[in-house]
């Protein structure tokens, strides 16, 4: 088990962008995948931490309907922001010679973490992917505020970003040989 450094990127989803995310997180029409590092022998230990089941999720479906379900504000726009995908990982050396049990415990307090901080209820999925070279999370969440409106701008603003990052140190606290990523402006120096 190797020292890593904490990845965790943000990208906002539209509407149009969910079938897409169902496809590759669910690993559907993988013959056709354009990307070449899924190893297809592999696909079937990844696995899903949020659901009790590994059954495929339809993303744009479960997306819609908890929306339908619990969104109290104006009408929505095309450009809304529909969900939130995180992608959580570390370096490949990470992972190296780390139990599948160890491996399950990172994840897992990942996942603890956001939901803390954003909502169980918010949550779509938490997928592990473990057929590419670096074992990674897909955590899909809807943006829901408080009062129920959908507003990734207010929840994920540049300081909420920077704290995620935070996660890193408190997994090494756990004991993760890990860092957590320097900020940007931080880099520049």
């Amino acid at each position: 088990m190797g020292k890593g450094n904490y990845v965790l990127h943000t990208i906002k989803l539209k509407s149009k962008d969910l079938m897409g995310l169902c496809n590759h997180y669910e690993r559907r029409k993988t013959e056709n995948s354009s990307n070449p590092d899924i190893q297809r022998d592999l696909t079937s230990l990844n696995y899903e931490l949020h659901r009790d089941t590994d059954e495929k999720i339809d993303y744009e479906n479960d997306v819609k309907s908890l929306i339908l379900e619990r969104y109290e504000g104006r009408k929505l726009r095309e450009n809304t922001t529909f969900a939130v995908s995180f992608n959580i990982s570390s370096g490949k050396e990470f992972f190296e010679g780390m139990s599948q049990e160890r491996e399950r415990e990172f994840f897992q307090a990942n996942y603890d973490l956001i939901a803390e901080k954003y909502g169980k209820e918010n949550i779509i999925s938490a997928r592990v992917h473990k057929d590419e070279e670096t074992p990674h999370m897909h955590l899909v969440l809807v943006p829901f505020t408080q009062d129920n409106r959908l507003s990734a701008k207010e929840l994920f603003t540049k300081q909420s970003l920077r704290e995620l990052q935070d996660i890193g140190s408190y997994l090494k606290e756990q004991g993760f040989d890990i860092e957590r990523g320097k900020p940007k402006d931080e880099k520049k120096r």
